[in-house]
Protein backbone atom coordinates (compact mmCIF):
# COMPACT_ATOMS: atom_id res chain seq x y z
CA UNK A 1 0.00 0.00 0.00
CA UNK A 2 2.65 2.44 0.99
CA UNK A 3 4.50 1.55 -2.46
CA UNK A 4 1.33 2.23 -4.20
CA UNK A 5 0.64 6.08 -2.47
CA UNK A 6 4.74 7.05 -3.28
CA UNK A 7 4.12 5.66 -6.58
CA UNK A 8 0.94 7.78 -6.83
CA UNK A 9 2.57 10.96 -5.61
CA UNK A 10 5.46 10.30 -7.84
CA UNK A 11 3.08 10.15 -10.81
CA UNK A 12 1.52 13.29 -9.62
CA UNK A 13 5.03 14.86 -8.89
CA UNK A 14 5.45 14.22 -12.50
CA UNK A 15 2.84 15.62 -14.38
CA UNK A 16 2.85 18.71 -12.52
CA UNK A 17 6.45 19.72 -13.50
CA UNK A 18 6.15 18.29 -16.97
CA UNK A 19 3.45 20.96 -17.26
CA UNK A 20 4.74 23.23 -15.24
CA UNK A 21 7.71 22.82 -18.07
CA UNK A 22 5.59 23.16 -20.83
CA UNK A 23 3.78 26.45 -19.20
CA UNK A 24 7.08 27.70 -18.70
CA UNK A 25 8.68 27.14 -22.36
CA UNK A 26 5.27 28.48 -24.04
CA UNK A 27 5.72 31.47 -21.65
CA UNK A 28 8.57 32.14 -23.34
CA UNK A 29 7.94 31.57 -26.70
CA UNK A 30 4.69 33.93 -26.53
CA UNK A 31 6.97 36.61 -25.04
CA UNK A 32 9.46 36.54 -27.48
CA UNK A 33 6.94 37.06 -29.41
CA UNK A 34 5.54 39.86 -28.25
CA UNK A 35 8.90 40.98 -27.38
CA UNK A 36 9.60 40.92 -31.90
CA UNK A 37 6.48 42.20 -32.29
CA UNK A 38 6.62 45.05 -30.25
CA UNK A 39 10.23 46.14 -31.56
CA UNK A 40 8.93 45.77 -35.18
CA UNK A 41 5.66 47.63 -34.34
CA UNK A 42 8.11 50.87 -33.12
CA UNK A 43 10.49 51.06 -35.70
CA UNK A 44 7.60 51.88 -37.49
CA UNK A 45 5.38 54.03 -35.51
CA UNK A 46 8.81 55.72 -34.41
CA UNK A 47 9.52 56.82 -37.78
CA UNK A 48 6.35 57.72 -38.46
CA UNK A 49 6.53 59.91 -35.66
CA UNK A 50 9.54 61.68 -37.23
CA UNK A 51 7.40 61.88 -40.53
CA UNK A 52 4.51 63.57 -38.70
CA UNK A 53 7.44 66.70 -37.14
CA UNK A 54 8.37 66.57 -40.69
CA UNK A 55 4.78 67.34 -41.98
CA UNK A 56 3.78 69.95 -39.32
CA UNK A 57 7.33 71.59 -39.95
CA UNK A 58 6.07 71.73 -43.78
CA UNK A 59 5.20 75.71 -44.47
CA UNK A 60 5.13 75.19 -48.38
CA UNK A 61 8.05 77.01 -49.29
CA UNK A 62 10.83 75.61 -50.85
CA UNK A 63 14.44 77.08 -49.35
CA UNK A 64 11.86 80.41 -48.46
CA UNK A 65 10.43 80.73 -51.65
CA UNK A 66 7.25 79.96 -53.48
CA UNK A 67 6.82 77.69 -56.68
CA UNK A 68 7.03 78.81 -59.91
CA UNK A 69 3.26 79.70 -60.15
CA UNK A 70 3.87 82.00 -56.88
CA UNK A 71 2.02 79.46 -54.42
CA UNK A 72 2.93 77.16 -51.43
CA UNK A 73 2.71 73.68 -52.13
CA UNK A 74 3.84 70.32 -49.74
CA UNK A 75 7.59 69.90 -49.85
CA UNK A 76 7.06 66.58 -46.92
CA UNK A 77 5.27 63.32 -48.36
CA UNK A 78 2.29 62.45 -46.10
CA UNK A 79 3.38 59.58 -44.04
CA UNK A 80 2.87 56.02 -44.40
CA UNK A 81 2.27 53.59 -42.29
CA UNK A 82 2.27 50.31 -43.58
CA UNK A 83 1.46 47.09 -40.70
CA UNK A 84 0.39 44.86 -42.90
CA UNK A 85 3.79 43.99 -44.31
CA UNK A 86 5.67 42.80 -40.86
CA UNK A 87 4.70 39.13 -39.95
CA UNK A 88 4.28 39.33 -36.49
CA UNK A 89 2.52 37.23 -34.33
CA UNK A 90 -0.27 39.42 -33.52
CA UNK A 91 -2.45 37.76 -30.68
CA UNK A 92 0.68 37.95 -28.60
CA UNK A 93 -1.03 41.34 -28.15
CA UNK A 94 -3.32 42.06 -25.17
CA UNK A 95 -6.67 42.87 -27.18
CA UNK A 96 -7.32 46.70 -26.34
CA UNK A 97 -3.88 47.31 -27.45
CA UNK A 98 -3.58 44.96 -30.81
CA UNK A 99 -7.22 46.83 -31.53
CA UNK A 100 -5.40 50.21 -31.17
CA UNK A 101 -2.29 49.07 -33.30
CA UNK A 102 -4.49 47.90 -35.72
CA UNK A 103 -7.18 50.04 -36.07
CA UNK A 104 -4.23 53.32 -36.25
CA UNK A 105 -4.16 53.02 -40.20
CA UNK A 106 -7.71 53.87 -40.49
CA UNK A 107 -7.09 56.98 -38.56
CA UNK A 108 -4.47 58.06 -40.63
CA UNK A 109 -6.63 57.19 -43.80
CA UNK A 110 -9.59 59.05 -42.19
CA UNK A 111 -6.93 62.43 -41.43
CA UNK A 112 -5.55 61.97 -45.16
CA UNK A 113 -9.31 61.90 -46.41
CA UNK A 114 -10.04 65.01 -44.31
CA UNK A 115 -6.68 66.96 -45.98
CA UNK A 116 -7.97 65.77 -48.96
CA UNK A 117 -11.55 67.58 -48.88
CA UNK A 118 -9.84 70.36 -47.38
CA UNK A 119 -8.03 71.00 -50.43
CA UNK A 120 -10.77 70.17 -52.56
CA UNK A 121 -13.46 72.27 -50.92
CA UNK A 122 -11.52 74.91 -49.10
CA UNK A 123 -8.12 76.00 -49.56
CA UNK A 124 -7.16 78.17 -52.31
CA UNK A 125 -3.95 79.77 -53.84
CA UNK A 126 -1.95 81.40 -53.22
CA UNK A 127 -1.25 80.17 -49.67
CA UNK A 128 -3.66 77.27 -49.27
CA UNK A 129 -3.39 78.12 -45.51
CA UNK A 130 -6.43 75.94 -44.55
CA UNK A 131 -4.59 72.79 -46.25
CA UNK A 132 -1.14 73.47 -44.78
CA UNK A 133 -2.80 73.91 -40.87
CA UNK A 134 -5.30 70.53 -41.24
CA UNK A 135 -2.31 69.13 -42.14
CA UNK A 136 -0.31 70.26 -39.18
CA UNK A 137 -3.24 69.27 -36.92
CA UNK A 138 -4.07 66.11 -38.42
CA UNK A 139 -0.60 64.84 -38.22
CA UNK A 140 0.44 66.11 -34.74
CA UNK A 141 -2.64 64.31 -33.32
CA UNK A 142 -1.57 61.25 -34.88
CA UNK A 143 2.09 62.19 -34.03
CA UNK A 144 1.26 62.34 -30.59
CA UNK A 145 -1.38 59.32 -30.32
CA UNK A 146 1.64 57.08 -32.14
CA UNK A 147 3.68 57.97 -29.07
CA UNK A 148 1.28 57.17 -26.34
CA UNK A 149 0.88 53.52 -28.55
CA UNK A 150 4.60 53.11 -28.46
CA UNK A 151 4.87 54.30 -24.54
CA UNK A 152 2.47 51.29 -23.75
CA UNK A 153 4.17 48.74 -26.44
CA UNK A 154 7.50 49.92 -24.22
CA UNK A 155 5.94 49.47 -21.21
CA UNK A 156 5.16 46.25 -21.97
CA UNK A 157 7.99 44.28 -22.90
CA UNK A 158 10.75 46.70 -20.94
CA UNK A 159 11.89 48.92 -23.98
CA UNK A 160 13.72 51.81 -23.54
CA UNK A 161 12.74 55.29 -24.22
CA UNK A 162 13.28 56.41 -27.90
CA UNK A 163 16.39 58.98 -27.77
CA UNK A 164 15.64 62.76 -27.90
CA UNK A 165 17.78 65.35 -30.35
CA UNK A 166 20.53 66.36 -28.39
CA UNK A 167 19.52 70.14 -29.38
CA UNK A 168 17.15 69.21 -26.20
CA UNK A 169 13.81 69.16 -28.06
CA UNK A 170 11.11 66.56 -27.51
CA UNK A 171 9.63 65.16 -29.91
CA UNK A 172 6.24 65.11 -27.76
CA UNK A 173 7.16 68.57 -27.19
CA UNK A 174 7.23 69.69 -30.85
CA UNK A 175 3.60 67.68 -31.90
CA UNK A 176 2.04 69.78 -29.02
CA UNK A 177 3.59 72.92 -30.28
CA UNK A 178 2.76 72.13 -33.72
CA UNK A 179 -0.92 70.93 -32.34
CA UNK A 180 -1.42 74.48 -30.67
CA UNK A 181 -0.85 76.65 -33.44
CA UNK A 182 -2.30 75.17 -35.61
CA UNK A 183 -5.80 74.94 -34.10
CA UNK A 184 -4.58 78.40 -32.64
CA UNK A 185 -4.21 79.40 -36.42
CA UNK A 186 -7.75 77.70 -37.44
CA UNK A 187 -9.42 79.62 -34.86
CA UNK A 188 -8.20 82.88 -35.55
CA UNK A 189 -9.10 82.89 -39.08
CA UNK A 190 -12.80 81.26 -38.43
CA UNK A 191 -13.56 84.06 -35.93
CA UNK A 192 -14.41 86.71 -38.42
CA UNK A 193 -16.65 84.24 -39.39
CA UNK A 194 -19.12 83.85 -36.29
Amino acid sequence: MESAIFGLIGVVVGALLTTAKDWWFEYRHRRKNLEYLSIRVLSIFDHFVTSCIEVCRDDGLTQGSRDEHGCKAPQVDTPKLELSSIDVDWKSLPTNLMYEILNFPTLVDNANSYISSVVEFIAGPPDYEEYFEGRAEKYSKLGLQAMEISATLRKLCNLPEPIENEDGWSRKELLNRYKSEALESIARRNMPNQ
